[in-house]
């Protein structure tokens, strides 16, 4: 049996089990045991302790962004468990204009130090690929559908929008303010669902349409977040979304994000419109490279000149192909027998 830790900043906080959760550490560890079954237990750590140095082989670290991580990083090696990190966010380059700037403004620096500690690194995309390279070499595995805990939809999709983000988003809204102004002026009777618990981006939207605060049956729908895997099923049975809006400022940190928008969207039953960055140019994405390519790209979509089962169905195909857990995660047994021999 492998004994394998895992710290997590949901996990750290307190917040129990998120998309990053889902698609790096708990979720994926939970399809090794049970899909693939492979003889892993797993611990969820807040932090670390001589007595899980006395029964792990193994210490999984989420984004080390502390120096309190990188001290559990530090008194694990001292017992002899193996450091695997795992990186799915470009902690060198986090905003200033980030919400988590102040508290994560030395995040890189901890990074480092961790990644020249660790037995092995796995990182998420390829621009974080890059980055990592600098200090070790990282193996790249991306974020992949874990069939058995996400819902694909069975029914046609709803004649809706999607934006959904938390309050780190905020930027991308702001900067595609107009561009959003437009497509909800321009929409006819199609409404925003907008998923999310920052009125900080749903402020800079509604801006112009005050009366969309009280007005829940106009053209913006306010859904609260909720626990990822009902968040899954809510997707694919009840939102159903015919197209996800995805307008991202164009930076580093953004740039290094995953696609799993594009993946949900998808899975949901519909398109999604996102940069034409590496990470989102996969076939189905109906990608942008400026504002106007974003703007145009929408209402291609309203005004049905796009085919969305079309696409969705070429999507779902490269989803298939290269965001499949069921095959993904045998390179991630694959770092774990390495670092266990």
């Amino acid at each position: 049996m492998i004994r394998i830790g895992v710290t997590s900043p949901r996990i750290t906080q307190n917040e129990g089990y998120g998309a990053v959760e889902h698609y790096r550490n708990l979720g994926v560890y939970h399809h090794m045991e049970k899909v693939m079954r492979k003889p892993i237990e797993v611990e969820p750590m807040r932090g670390f302790a001589i007595k899980h140095g006395n029964k792990l082989d193994i210490l999984h670290i989420q984004n080390c962004s502390t120096e309190q991580t990188l001290g559990m990083i530090k008194k694990a090696k001292q017992m002899g468990v193996k450091i695997l990190l795992d990186f799915d966010d470009d902690l060198w380059a986090i905003p200033v204009y980030n919400h988590n700037w102040l508290r994560l403004q030395h995040a890189g620096k901890y990074a480092t130090e961790a990644c020249k500690l660790a037995d092995a690194v796995i990182v998420s995309t390829h621009a974080l690929e890059q980055r990592v390279k600098q200090w070790c070499e990282p193996v790249r595995i991306p974020n992949s559908v874990y069939w058995q805990r996400q819902p694909v939809a069975k029914q046609p999709p709803n004649v809706n929008m999607l934006w959904r983000g938390s309050r780190s988003h905020a930027i991308d809204i702001i900067e595609y303010n107009n561009e959003m102004l437009y497509i909800m002026e321009n929409s006819g009777k199609v409404p925003l669902v907008l998923w999310t618990d920052d009125t900080t981006a749903t402020a800079a939207i509604c801006l112009d349409y005050p009366d969309l605060y009280t007005d829940p049956k106009g053209k913006w729908i306010r859904q609260d977040p909720i626990d990822v895997l009902d968040y899954f099923e809510k997707m694919a049975k009840d939102t159903r979304p015919m197209l996800t809006l995805v307008p991202l400022y164009d930076d580093d940190f953004n740039k290094a994000k995953s696609n799993i928008a594009w993946l949900e969207t998808t899975l949901a039953g519909g398109v999604a419109v996102v940069p034409k960055w590496t990470e989102w140019d996969n076939d189905g994405a109906l990608k942008y490279s400026t504002k106007g390519e974003f703007k145009k790209q929408v209402m291609r979509v309203l005004k049905g000149e796009i085919d969305v089962p079309t696409y969705r169905d070429r999507s779902l195909t490269v989803i298939e192909r290269k965001y499949n857990l069921d095959k993904n995660n045998l390179q991630r047994w694959a770092v774990i027998e390495n670092l266990i021999k």
